[in-house]
C-alpha cells in the first residue's frame, strides 16, 4: 500500500482551491468540474468533490514515477509560483523550470544540452584563478552565465528528457504542454476554469492563481515523490526504521539533495551517522568549487530584544537566490544565533553551533551546495545597553529582511515603548541618510583635518578679509557636519529640526543616543 500524503476536501477549501475565474473567462470543457457560480463575485466555483479523487490519482502517478527512479520536471513560471516551484523541486531532488519556458526545451533537447554545457564552461572560466581574460570580458561572461542559469539552472543535472511533468497553469505553459504531447510525456497539471483539459494526462481542477493553493499542490506533489523514493529505497534492501525520517534528517543536517541522501544511505547500509559524514564531505566538496565566485547580492537580517540587537549580512551571487526560501531561512537563523550567542565578530559567529548541522560555517557551506551559488557571511554588528532600549530598522521587502539595516541604542529611564518608537524613527533616518559618525567628536580626526584644509584652500582663493574668510570656513564646515554627523543632520521626517532636536522634543525626557550601527549590503562599513 502506498504511503501517499493525506488531504481532505476541507484542506482544499481552506487553501482556496475552489475559486475559479470570472464566468466571462471560462473554457466550456471544464464544465464537468464546476459546481456553480458565486452570485456576488460572479466567479465559477470548482467542485472539490471531483477535485479530490483526481488529485489523489495524479499524486499516485508522481509516486509511481519516483518509485521507479524516474525524472520529474516541475514547471511554473508565473510570479505566484516561481519560488515555490524551485524550493519544492529541490526539496524532493527533482528538476524545475520557473523563469521562462524556452521553445524546444523538450523537443530540441540536444540543443538545450549544448546550452547547459556552455553554462558549465562559463562557470569554469569564471572560477579559473589563472584566467588571462580582462575584467570587462569576465563581466560579459558573467552576464551570459546568469542569463543561462536563470533559464536552465533547474534542469542542468537532469541529463535527459523527464518521465513526467507537473505543471501550474497550462495556459501560461502551453508550449510545455505541446512539447510533452509531441513526445508522449505524461502531464500532471492544475487546471483552472479557463483551462483546456485536452492533452492533460492527469488533470487537477483547481485555482491556479492563489499562492496558498499553489503551495498546497506543490507540497502534495513533493511529498508524493518523497514517498515514492522512500519506497524505492526500501526495495533496494536498506534495512532501517523510519526511512522517511532518516532521509529528512540527512537533508536537514547536510542541506544536500534527496538523491544524494538516498545514495548515501544505500552505500552506508542504512547507518545514518556514516551517511551524515559522507554527505557532509559531498557538500563541502560542492561548495569548494564555488569558493572563487563573487557574492555581491544577499540580505541583511536583524534580531532584537529590548536591550540587545544584532545585524548580519549574508551574501549570495544573485537576487534570485536572495529571495529563495532556504536562503531567507538561513540568514534569519544566523541573525538569531548572533543575538543568542552574543557574537562580537564574524569569525565567532562562523564557529557558533548551528542546530542539526554543526557550525554556522558548515551550514553556509551546505547552503552553497544546495542553492548552487557561493554564500558568504561578510558582516556582523551589535549593540547593547543596560539603561534603555536597543531598537532598529531594516529597509527591504523580503519578510523583514533587506539590503540596509540600522541599530540604535537609547539610554533613558522613561517609557520603554515610547523609546522603542523614537529609536525606530532614528534608525529609519540612519538607513536613509547614512551618517558617518554619531557626533562631531566621533569623526575621524585625520579626515576632519583634511576636509578643513580643503575648505580653507578654497576660501583662500576668494581673497576675502581674514574675519570673513574664517566665517565662510566655519559655515562650510557646519554644512559638512550636517551631511555626515548623525546628531547634526536634518531629521528626515522634519527638515526644520536636527536629529538632536528631534530627540529633545520627544515626550520622553533625558534621552541619550549613546550609539548606532549601520550595515549596508555590499559596502565596506
Amino acid at each position: 500500500m502506498t504511503n501517499l500524503p493525506k488531504v481532505t476536501v476541507r484542506d482544499l477549501a481552506e487553501s482556496g482551491v475552489h475559486f475559479g475565474h470570472k464566468i466571462s473567462r471560462w473554457n466550456a470543457k471544464m464544465a464537468p468540474y464546476i459546481y456553480g457560480v458565486h452570485q456576488e463575485n460572479r466567479i465559477h466555483i470548482i467542485d472539490l468533490r471531483k477535485t479530490l479523487p483526481l488529485l489523489q490519482v495524479a499524486m499516485k502517478a508522481l509516486y509511481d514515477v519516483a518509485s521507479q527512479g524516474g525524472r520529474i520536471l516541475f514547471v511554473g513560471t508565473k510570479f505566484q509560483a516561481f519560488d515555490i516551484i524551485a524550493s519544492e523541486a529541490i526539496r524532493c531532488g527533482q528538476y524545475y523550470v520557473n523563469h521562462r519556458w524556452l521553445g524546444g526545451m523538450l523537443t530540441n533537447w540536444g540543443t538545450v544540452s549544448s546550452s547547459i554545457k556552455t553554462l558549465m564552461q562559463y562557470e569554469k572560466i569564471l572560477n579559473d584563478e589563472d584566467s588571462i581574460l580582462t575584467k570587462k570580458e569576465l563581466g560579459n561572461i558573467e552576464k551570459k552565465k546568469q542569463k543561462l542559469d536563470k533559464a536552465l539552472g533547474g534542469i542542468r543535472e537532469m541529463g535527459a528528457i523527464p518521465d513526467i511533468l507537473f505543471i501550474i497553469d497550462t495556459n501560461k505553459e502551453h508550449i510545455a504542454v505541446k512539447e510533452a504531447k509531441k513526445l508522449r510525456i505524461p502531464i500532471v497539471a492544475i487546471l483552472d476554469t479557463n483551462s483546456d483539459p485536452d492533452d492533460i494526462t492527469h488533470l487537477i481542477p483547481g485555482n491556479d492563481d492563489s499562492r496558498k493553493s499553489i503551495e498546497l499542490y506543490c507540497k502534495l506533489a513533493t511529498d508524493s515523490i518523497l514517498a515514492g523514493i522512500e519506497s524505492s529505497l526500501a526495495r533496494s534492501g536498506v534495512k532501517i526504521d523510519n526511512i522517511k525520517d532518516n532521509i529528512r534528517e540527512l537533508r536537514d543536517r547536510t542541506g544536500l539533495g534527496l538523491s544524494d541522501c538516498k545514495k548515501a544511505l544505500e552505500e552506508c547500509d542504512g547507518d545514518i551517522k556514516k551517511a551524515v559524514d559522507k554527505l557532509r564531505t559531498i557538500g563541502l566538496a560542492k561548495a569548494d568549487k564555488k569558493s572563487d565566485r563573487v557574492a555581491s547580492d544577499g540580505l541583511v537580517a536583524m534580531c532584537l530584544t529590548e536591550n540587545y540587537g544584532a545585524l548580519v549580512e549574508l551574501n549570495c551571487e544573485t537576487d534570485f537566490v536572495a529571495r529563495n526560501e532556504k536562503f531567507i531561512e538561513l540568514v534569519s537563523n544566523l541573525a538569531s544565533i548572533a543575538h543568542q550567542e552574543r557574537c562580537i565578530s564574524v569569525d565567532e559567529l562562523k564557529n557558533a553551533k548551528y542546530e542539526s548541522i554543526g557550525t554556522v560555517q558548515e551550514a553556509i557551506m551546505n547552503g552553497t551546495s544546495v542553492l548552487g551559488e557561493k554564500l558568504e557571511l561578510s558582516k556582523l554588528c551589535y549593540l547593547e545597553t543596560k539603561d534603555g532600549v536597543v531598537t532598529g530598522y531594516v529597509h527591504g521587502d523580503v519578510r523583514g529582511l533587506g539590503k540596509t539595516g540600522a541599530l540604535v541604542a537609547l539610554q533613558s529611564p522613561g517609557d520603554k515603548a515610547k523609546l522603542q518608537e523614537i529609536g525606530k524613527q532614528i534608525a529609519m533616518h540612519i538607513v536613509a541618510m547614512k551618517p558617518e559618525a554619531l557626533s562631531i567628536d566621533d569623526l575621524d580626526q585625520m579626515k576632519l583635518k583634511n576636509e578643513r584644509s580643503i575648505i580653507e584652500e578654497q576660501v583662500r582663493s576668494l581673497n576675502k578679509p581674514e574675519e570673513v574668510a574664517k566665517k565662510i570656513v566655519d559655515g562650510r564646515m557646519a554644512k559638512y557636519y550636517e551631511e555626515v554627523v548623525l546628531l547634526e543632520q536634518k531629521f528626515i521626517k522634519d527638515d526644520k529640526m536636527k536629529v538632536s532636536d528631534f530627540i529633545k522634543s520627544s515626550e520622553v525626557s533625558a534621552i541619550k543616543l549613546s550609539d548606532y550601527k549601520l550595515l549596508v549590503l555590499g559596502s565596506a562599513n
